[in-house]
């Protein structure tokens, strides 16, 4: 892997992790030329256009549902320590993205884009939430008791990482700085918009403590779609749905001054109550392989144990569950000692290439791996729900995610 011993600068953390949080061993780069407006096709007027790329999806993913759906097992569909994830199909993901869409009470909404450029020196992710689910202040609100508002509890996060760009922004905004519509959000100065074909991003946000800026754009355009969508085996309380699992992402930005073009990555995720209220810890991990992808997932359940699932999604779109070979243990993080695992393809290993996020409850990694016949470099998140509910953590969460009345 180039550069892997790249110096750490900026990320998720401060340089100085005078708060307790380290931004890992990296950083990273920057985003697109402004966008002309926010406007943009109708979804419906672009539906011929999916159309021949859903077409497929549609029917593999309706097979992949039934084997699968409640407790049914498909080989390589389940993991061997307990139970196979409840697949179900999430409306029309790819047609409908549901920025306007009303989130429950106590519950959430998110959209997450993560991309490398071409030459794996950089890497970005961006997550806007409604009702965010890292958010102390929202936690905070609910243990109080009776159902808030998700709307009071909105942000965009943007994370930069690379060589001399690391920059992270995370400001909690409450629901007047939030506009929905049909094709996209507006969260305060920054905007997402779905033009039809193309997500474009217009970022507008500053690093909390420094206040140093972070603008530009991201372009993220699917190479593949596909509607499949699974709710983890919790009856409907939490979906995923992995919209884009490949796709051509440009990224222009203005504060740092970077542009990189590269592959990246867009999924949505839906939730009826908090995050942590259905999981305790889970490992995911996704890539891009020549004309298809693969994604990953290990979740324990707060209630019903382990289930894990993979993923191989043709260019078409279409949904195929892979067979899972053991867990491969991959080393703590340095700081928090979070732990990593994922899966390799049989008599393989993985490891770490770079830590992304070191964090007291989750990690975002750069992993080496072998996946489907093929070597890969991959993303990787480990996420502890049960250490963000300490109050501790929380605590520090506010000094990392500021909150503004607009």
């Amino acid at each position: 892997m180039r550069d892997k011993d790249i110096p750490a600068d900026g990320g998720l953390w401060p340089d100085a992790p005078a708060n307790g949080w380290s931004h890992g061993e990296d950083g990273a780069p920057g985003l697109r030329k402004a966008v002309s407006g926010h406007g943009g096709s109708d979804l419906r007027e672009v539906l011929p256009r999916l159309d021949g790329v859903l077409s497929a999806a549609r029917n593999t993913v309706a097979a992949a549902g039934t084997l699968l759906r409640g407790g049914e097992r498909a080989s390589g569909a389940g993991h061997p320590d307990g139970g196979d994830f409840g697949a179900t199909r999430i409306g029309s993901s790819p047609r409908r993205l549901g920025f306007d869409e009303a989130v429950a009470r106590n519950g959430y909404a998110w959209w997450y884009v993560d991309a490398f450029s071409a030459d794996h020196r950089f890497g970005l992710t961006i997550i806007a939430f409604i009702g965010s689910v890292f958010s102390p202040y929202y936690a905070s609100q609910r243990r109080r008791g009776g159902e808030v508002d998700p709307s009071q509890h909105c942000s965009l996060n943007v994370a930069v990482y690379g060589p001399g760009v690391g920059r992270w922004a995370m400001t909690e905004r409450c629901g007047k700085a939030l506009k929905p519509h049909e094709n996209g959000l507006i969260i305060g100065p920054s905007v997402v918009h779905w033009d039809g074909s193309r997500l474009l991003v217009e970022i507008n946000e500053k690093a909390p403590i420094t206040m140093a800026p972070l603008r530009g754009t991201v372009t993220l355009e699917p190479e593949i779609l596909t509607d499949f969508g699974t709710d983890f085996g919790t009856a409907g309380r939490h979906r995923w749905s992995p919209i884009a699992p490949r796709a051509h992402v440009e990224v222009r930005l203005k504060n740092p001054s970077l542009a990189w073009n590269g592959t990246g990555y867009f999924d949505m995720n839906r939730g009826t109550e908090p995050l942590e209220d259905g999981f305790s810890y889970w490992n995911w991990s996704r890539a891009c392989l020549p004309r298809r992808a693969a994604i990953l997932y290990d979740v324990t359940r707060q209630e019903t144990g382990n289930s894990s699932m993979g993923l191989e999604i043709a260019a078409d779109g279409s949904v195929t569950p892979v067979d899972l070979p053991v867990r491969c243990a991959l080393a703590a993080t340095r700081i928090w000692k979070m732990p990593r695992q994922t899966r390799c393809d049989t008599r393989h290993s993985a490891k770490i290439e770079r830590t992304f996020e070191d964090t007291p409850f989750y990690s975002r990694s750069m992993i080496a791996t072998r996946l489907l016949g093929e070597p890969v470099s991959a993303m990787h998140e480990s996420v502890s729900l049960d250490r963000f509910r300490k109050r501790w953590v929380q605590t520090l969460l506010r000094f990392r995610i500021p909150r503004v009345a607009l």
